[in-house]
């Protein structure tokens, strides 16, 4: 895959443009202007390539992509196609170019307390002195009335290394997402400093999900718990599989579609089967109120199992980057690390 990009003439001066691929299948090396800029091995997770261009300027983008399938042990794998397995390689995520200023947000980790709201920043840049504040409120359509904002801020100095900086929040009495009620919390994080500023706009959700024992069986079963209800799971089996593009949808209109038509059959949940979709895929879950069950990617059910097996290494780096992409969602009840124990029942 080849072409060439401009950057836009109307980003700041000194921002920092890059390209962000959702994920490409299996080993992808990217060149820019005919120099390697970028080696990427694993079909799921997302990747970034810096750009030295400035506003204005072009590049010449260059995408080389190989897929062993099953010629390769150390390959993890999907269920998508026909009765069983297709092999499909290539760019299926989306990718995106966009711009960060020197000292910018490299991650968000919410932790979720009994009266409020934590989350992990951490901010990367030039040492220099910036201003970090989060705002929160309730989405109206989704919590059915308004709450908030409520704000916290605070000084940071940046490294290059990254410093992570804990934003504490009390949340007074916010409704507890569900998918009955799925309520939404409208969140801007926003870096002011000396480079620019940095702004990010998403949301987040207050859950309880615990283990405790079924009503009515105590000491016999337990059961999972949301906020003092226990958990009734009525999920479809989601294959993921689309006959024009294999693992990618023709349009993410037409995926939205099926989660909406499982709430409107009754469904309260959804398992993504062995298989990572797009982030906007959970995002739909999180606003419509639908239970995810995550289905890591796995080595083929046959594969070499033990601590010496070639796929180790790339099944967790998926499930390390995979869980650092998703981790804020509402919606996700549990992870499968391995489906029917796939790369565990054939001992070296």
């Amino acid at each position: 895959y080849r072409r060439v990009i401009e950057i836009p003439a109307d980003w700041p001066p000194g921002s920092l443009p890059f390209l962000r691929f959702g994920a490409v299948d299996w080993e992808a090396r990217v060149l820019i202007d005919g120099a390697e800029a970028a080696h990427h091995v694993g079909g799921y997770t997302a990747f970034e390539v810096p750009l030295d261009a400035a506003p204005g300027e072009s590049v010449t983008v260059e995408v080389r992509v190989t897929d062993p399938c099953d010629d390769d042990e150390a390959v993890l794998v999907g269920k998508q196609g026909g009765m069983w397995y297709t092999c499909a390689g290539g760019i299926w995520q989306d990718v995106a170019l966009t711009h960060r200023p020197a000292a910018h947000l490299r991650s968000v980790t919410d932790l979720p307390t009994e009266t409020g709201l934590e989350a992990r920043v951490q901010v990367t840049g030039p040492t220099e002195t910036a201003r970090l504040r989060m705002s929160v409120a309730c989405m109206e359509d989704s919590c059915g009335g308004p709450c908030g904002p409520w704000t916290v801020s605070q000084e940071v100095t940046p490294s290059a290394a990254g410093v992570e900086v804990l934003l504490e929040l009390p949340l007074p009495a916010v409704p507890v997402w569900d998918p009955e009620s799925p309520c939404l919390l409208g969140r801007e994080i926003v870096l002011d400093g000396p480079s620019g500023r940095d702004r990010v706009l998403g949301y987040t959700a207050r859950r309880g999900v615990s283990v405790d024992w079924a009503p009515g069986a105590e000491g016999q079963y337990k059961d999972l718990w949301n906020d003092g209800h226990p958990v009734h799971l009525r999920a479809v089996l989601d294959q993921g599989y689309h006959p024009e593009g294999i693992w990618r949808a023709p349009t993410s209109a037409a995926r939205i579609a099926d989660l909406q038509a499982m709430k409107a059959m009754g469904f309260n949940g959804v398992r993504m089967h062995i298989k990572p979709e797009p982030p906007w895929y959970y995002a739909a879950a999180d606003v419509l109120g639908l239970w995810v069950v995550y289905d890591m990617p796995c080595p083929w059910d046959q594969a070499p199992s033990g601590p010496g097996a070639a796929w180790r290494d790339h099944w967790e780096a998926a499930v390390r980057d995979l869980v650092a992409r998703d981790r804020n969602r509402p919606s996700i009840l549990w992870w499968v690390n391995f489906n029917e124990a796939w790369g565990l029942i054939n001992p070296p």
